[in-house]
């Protein structure tokens, strides 16, 4: 009979000070966009509980990762900049009345458009390739 295999460790890096900068920019850019943990996480394809790990930077995330976020918010301004209208994922962004819709899209665009282009320069100055 043969033995059981052993399983190897798997060795995850150590968290740094960039795993929680870069937590802090995306709970900032679901907080603009007004997404709780659990849409984000369905939008992203993994857990609430993982996606509250790379939020806490508790987990280190994977660069793939980083690049689908990024690419996420990033259509979010490129159709609001186009005039289109907002696909189902983007749903809490739309309010009851008009004007106070519009005031409160082009505030948390431009929120998102800020949290954006740290999130671009964080991934720039840390050589994070897909």
């Amino acid at each position: 009979m043969k033995s059981p295999k052993k399983k190897k460790a798997v060795r995850r890096r150590a968290i740094t000070p960039e795993d929680r900068e870069f937590g802090r920019k995306i709970a900032g850019l679901r907080k603009a966009a007004n997404i709780t943990q659990e849409e984000a996480a369905n939008i992203f394809g993994v857990s609430e509980a993982q996606y509250g790990k790379y939020e806490r930077a508790e987990t280190p995330m994977l660069a793939s990762l980083f690049f689908r976020i990024k690419k996420y918010f990033r259509d979010i301004l490129d159709n609001a900049a186009s005039g289109g209208g907002f696909r189902e994922a983007q749903a809490p962004f739309q309010a009851s009345h008009a004007s106070t819709a519009e005031t409160s899209l082009r505030t948390k665009l431009a929120a998102i458009r800020r949290a954006l282009e740290d999130l671009e320069v964080y991934i720039h100055d840390n050589k994070i390739r897909s």
